[in-house]
């Protein structure tokens, strides 16, 4: 494959997007195949066709991380090494978190607030300085998780400009090896910030009022808005136990969209990873 995926990865890394993945659920004549079978690669599709979907995600999954290790990648591997393997009831994840202006890749819930920022060999930081301002002001300990390449110069950057922000490298053996420690983002609090992460139902104990509720919060200490923000986000965070009968490649996407499927269509997507692809090619 490894010809035609230097054409194609970064096409066939958009299989493990939410509305790719919904569309592979609910149609029969979905995305996946119609931009497989745009490929014209008669060897290829002959190969894949005797695959079952999880064995074609698992493989092309395999081949991304080697060949095109796109944010999917990362926060996956991140997913499945750093918190999976180590799940505990006290410690539960939220992805896409609207802070401020930006959106958080991934946010974990421990015993405090943890923003997971990546940078791939893929991006560029044109937009990092608005995304950790946006970031310190709510989250306690921020990380920015990238490759060795970019190590150095993203560790020179954040001491002058962000000395409270972290960096992880995600390694070679796609696991989290610390290059910078982060620490406390409390003297950067900002409690409007931080209010406007709590959706209503999230901010209506302390007043139904959107206003009063508001000035309320503001006259908390940070440690309270902190404590207060970190317990809805737990709660409202998703449990973790659902993946465990999900292929490692298509854990992150699942958990993404699981929430957004019913019963049926739940049932219907272990059936469908079960089918091989020669129905549908």
């Amino acid at each position: 494959m490894n010809a035609l995926s230097t054409l194609y990865f970064r096409v066939f890394s958009n299989f493990f997007n939410r509305s790719y993945i919904i569309d592979y659920i609910n149609k029969k004549n979905t995305k996946i195949i119609n931009q497989l079978q745009e490929t014209n690669n008669k060897d290829f599709l002959s190969r894949i066709s005797e695959f079952t979907y999880t064995d074609f995600f698992e493989y092309l999954y395999e081949e991304l991380k080697v060949n095109y290790k796109c944010e999917y990648v990362y926060l996956n591997e991140i997913l499945i090494n750093e918190i999976l393997s180590k799940h505990q009831v006290n410690h539960k994840v939220i992805t896409e978190l609207k802070i401020n202006n930006s959106a958080a890749d991934l946010v974990v819930i421990n015993g405090t607030t943890t923003v997971y920022e990546i940078k791939t060999e893929l991006d560029t930081l044109a937009r990092l300085k608005t995304q950790l301002e946006d970031y310190i002001q709510s989250i306690d300990k921020v990380y920015v998780v990238t490759h060795k390449g970019m190590a150095n110069k993203l560790f020179d950057y954040l001491s002058d400009t962000f000395p409270t922000v972290g960096i992880y490298i995600l390694n070679r053996n796609n696991r989290l090896k610390s290059f910078k420690k982060a620490t406390s983002n409390i003297d950067y609090f900002n409690k409007d910030v931080m209010f406007k992460v709590l959706n209503r139902n999230e901010f209506q104990f302390i007043s139904k009022d959107y206003y009063e509720a508001l000035s309320k919060f503001n006259s908390f200490s940070v440690e309270e808005c902190h404590r207060i923000l970190k317990n809805s986000l737990f709660n409202r965070a998703k449990e973790l136990d659902f993946l465990s009968n999900i292929p490692d490649s298509l854990k992150l996407a699942t958990f993404k969209i699981y929430n957004n499927l019913n019963y049926n269509q739940k049932g219907k997507f272990l059936v469908k990873l079960n089918k091989k692809m020669k129905e549908d090619l």
